[in-house]
């Protein structure tokens, strides 16, 4: 038979251990709860928008300087649209005030700084599962389309709005955090580096990077092209109106491409956008573009002539340039 009282003294010692391994549970994790209230206090990318400790203004610096996609993908899911602009930071750079007065609808700005092929086609589907999306315009550049895809940061936004916990322990959300607690107590000013170097000396590692690099290593991912492809389809399919927009870029970036001889790249690219959808083409060489003071680089127009790109997409009257499937 059983010793009540040994049995007893083993349940007592359960419990005492079983206490003692909860207070060191409770120690090591006391830590992470304290760095993950911080971070969802400070909140750099405004995913929570619980409590707003630090200005909005204060955050775009840092935050929306540090990663422009999660920024542009938060902003989106605070405030969406119906009518969404996609591309990289050529179209990112564009005065959503002026797109929406010249165009006369109130687009939601889904473009931001490095978004390739890939990233441009998972926002159009993240908008599109927010709302019922009717007009897209979409930034397409020679070099979105003659490079890998290796980054994808809208599959990171995907992933916080599925595990919001996700968030709290993202290495750019850690460090845009501490970015932001540093500037306020040492500068004053955001913490994300910048180039360091003369207009002509960044003109040159651009056009190094656009003009010799995608240039060399052109391969035209097929992969992205049919996901393209079905977005494309999906909206003619679905009412969305869908026009895409080839940027002007810089006459130095049109000797590369003559030097490098992907002339036939180069059109074949534009046929097939003009056979998905309505297809704007700045790009085409004209003397107005051939100034190169009419660029700070040589995919970038100036702020200057930002004005004239939105006329030429949203004129008064007919597109210029504007092709499409029959």
């Amino acid at each position: 038979m059983p010793d009540p009282v040994q049995g007893n003294d083993v349940r007592r010692r359960d419990v005492v251990e079983a206490r003692q391994l909860f207070r060191k549970l409770l120690l090591l994790a006391t830590p992470l709860l304290i760095l993950a209230s911080g971070v969802a206090a400070i909140d750099p990318f405004r995913f929570f928008r619980i409590v707003e400790l630090l200005p909005a203004a204060e955050k775009l610096q840092v935050a929306g300087a540090r990663d422009p996609a999660l920024w542009a993908l938060a902003r989106y899911a605070e405030d969406p649209s119906s009518a969404v602009l996609l591309g990289d930071s050529r179209m990112a750079n564009m005065p959503l005030a002026g797109i929406r007065e010249h165009s006369g609808t109130r687009f939601a700005m889904l473009a931001f700084g490095g978004a390739n092929l890939r990233e441009m086609i998972d926002a159009f589907w993240v908008a599109n599962s927010t709302v019922r999306l009717q007009e897209v315009v979409m930034s397409v550049g020679f070099s979105q389309w003659a490079v890998p895809d290796p980054v994808d940061r809208v599959a990171v936004f995907s992933s916080w709005q599925d595990n919001p916990l996700l968030y709290l322990i993202n290495r750019t959300v850690l460090k845009s955090s501490v970015a932001l607690v540093k500037s306020r107590r040492e500068t004053g000013e955001d913490a994300v580096a910048r180039p360091d170097m003369d207009r002509e000396t960044f003109w040159q590692s651009q056009l190094s990077y656009y003009g010799d690099r995608v240039m060399t290593g052109f391969a035209e991912h097929y992969g992205q092209r049919e996901r393209l492809d079905a977005m494309a389809r999906y909206c003619r399919e679905s009412g969305i109106e869908l026009t895409f927009v080839i940027m002007p870029t810089s006459p130095d970036l049109h000797e590369r491409i003559d030097v490098y001889r992907r002339q036939v790249e180069l059109e074949a690219f534009r046929r097939h956008l003009s056979t998905l959808a309505t297809t704007l083409d700045l790009d085409t060489g004209d003397a107005y573009w051939s100034v190169p003071s009419r660029f700070i680089d040589p995919v970038h127009v100036s702020p200057a002539e930002h004005e004239h790109v939105i006329r030429a997409i949203w004129p008064q009257g007919p597109r210029v340039h504007a092709s499409g499937p029959s």
